[in-house]
């Protein structure tokens, strides 16, 4: 006996495959409808500014939701990858500065749209000595690198000052020796020396140069740098004494405008 079973055929419509389906992928570039990541400041500085302060800060818009940043200040690593739209610097030192900032999509996709702001800081009127630190947050145990600036001085020979400092919670360590002075800028012969007590916290830094061409140096730069450690825990300041002085090459006294001293915060 044999059973017969209905046949039920269905008949379905297609298109026939003839070649790989063209998907758009706006975050290609190699797709024509591909859009670079770009951004737009909101608040910030234009290229060329000059700021009389020594804090700037930066803010921006991306042209997609889906960015991420990444910024940097003077070729140094600032942060990382990430969504924040606005920054701040601040105890910026005299001078030029740069700061760069890049988009991407949060997929990888990078695209030179990286923009770049140059501005100066031009907040302290020189003649001037400056003590600047860019980090003013330490821990007990760690070094503090205190650069001393001569800022906006025409034809400098010779520095004499000192530095107080509460050696309850720094102490002075040595002379930081891997940067050449600004007095030597010109070619001429440094001679310099230095006498420190940490039971009183002073630090007394006598520079002078001999010869070069001119035997004088005029503009910005770091005189001298020293290396201090905490050994307490507290607010300390780097004071520069009033009784500072400043000399040309014919030994005559340079007037001081400025002398702008600096504060750290040490924690356990």
């Amino acid at each position: 006996m044999f059973l017969i079973l209905p046949v039920i055929i269905i008949w379905i419509s297609c298109e026939i495959f003839t070649g790989p389906v063209e998907i758009s992928n706006p975050w290609d570039p190699s797709d024509p409808d591909f859009v670079p990541p770009s951004l737009t400041f909101t608040s910030g500085l234009n290229y060329g500014d000059v700021v009389d302060t020594n804090y700037v800060t930066f803010a921006w818009y991306g042209n997609q939701p889906n960015l991420v940043f990444y910024g940097s200040l003077d070729s140094r690593y600032i942060y990382p990858w990430g969504t924040d739209t606005c920054i701040t610097f601040d105890y910026l030192t005299e001078g030029l500065h740069t700061f760069r900032i890049s988009p991407r999509y949060l997929n990888g996709i990078l695209v030179d749209s990286t923009v770049t702001v140059e501005f100066e800081i031009n907040d302290v009127q020189g003649p001037a000595m400056i003590i600047w630190l860019r980090d003013r947050s330490y821990q007990k145990g760690e070094y503090v690198y205190l650069p001393i600036y001569a800022e906006e001085v025409t034809g400098l020979a010779s520095v004499s000052t000192q530095i107080k400092y509460n050696p309850s919670v720094i102490r002075f360590y040595q002379k930081y020796t891997l940067r050449t002075s600004f007095l030597e800028l010109n070619g001429g012969k440094l001679t310099s020396s230095y006498s420190y007590d940490n039971s009183k916290g002073t630090l007394n830094i006598d520079l002078a140069i001999t010869g070069g061409n001119p035997p004088s140096v005029s503009g910005r730069g770091i005189l001298a740098e020293f290396v201090f450690t905490t050994v307490g825990t507290g607010s300390a300041s780097f004071t520069i004494s009033d009784s500072s002085e400043m000399r040309d090459e014919n030994n005559n006294r340079i007037e001081i405008l400025n002398l702008v001293d600096t504060e750290i915060e040490v924690t356990p």
